[in-house]
């Protein structure tokens, strides 16, 4: 089955509650969500496990090393539609596995990844999170795969260390010669 993967830490900063009632309003059956990553708190844990019943949603804990990969690779898109993020590490690296990514507009990368086609970004709410999630849905098959090399262009172009050190070094060499 296609899926939708959400990796990083079980914490309501990152809307986890969000997309789980919004993939709950897609009433599909073809489609799974898997929630990955660890969770300190037990009782919120429980609560989202209780908001997914009887919906095709699987928590397996954190993942890591081949699994973790083999997961970004996998997943139809990478969802994340978090209240606040200065970065985002775990949106890059599913752009370093071409997976498109779906997030809110509350992820500080977000223009450059919608700038690129590298995936769709919307508000941080129940209604914005259910758009990217319709939108993706809607999204024509070749025009998914089409995103899926955009997604690792976006990565390459704007992420990879090395271009992002030409581009801090960049800035630095802009400010001192008008500082």
């Amino acid at each position: 089955k296609s899926f939708f993967l959400f990796l990083g830490r079980l914490h309501e900063k990152k809307g986890c509650e969000l997309l789980i009632d919004a993939f709950r309003a897609l009433r599909s059956q073809d489609r799974h969500l898997v929630m990955a990553g660890p969770c300190h708190d037990e009782s919120y844990l429980e609560r989202l496990k209780q908001r997914a019943a009887n919906l095709p949603v699987t928590f397996p804990g954190m993942l890591s090393g081949n699994l973790k990969w083999g997961a970004f690779a996998a997943a139809d898109a990478f969802v994340l539609p978090s209240h606040q993020e200065n970065f985002g590490i775990a949106v890059v690296e599913a752009l370093a596995c071409s997976t498109p990514v779906l997030i809110s507009n509350k992820v500080n990368i977000w223009r450059e990844i919608t700038l690129t086609g590298g995936g769709f970004a919307d508000e941080d709410d129940l209604a914005g999170t259910t758009r990217l999630l319709e939108r993706w849905i809607a999204t024509p098959g070749s025009q998914r795969e089409a995103m899926r090399v955009k997604a690792r262009k976006c990565f390459e172009s704007r992420f990879e260390i090395n271009r992002a050190v030409d581009s801090l070094l960049r800035v630095l060499r802009e400010h001192r010669s008008t500082g």
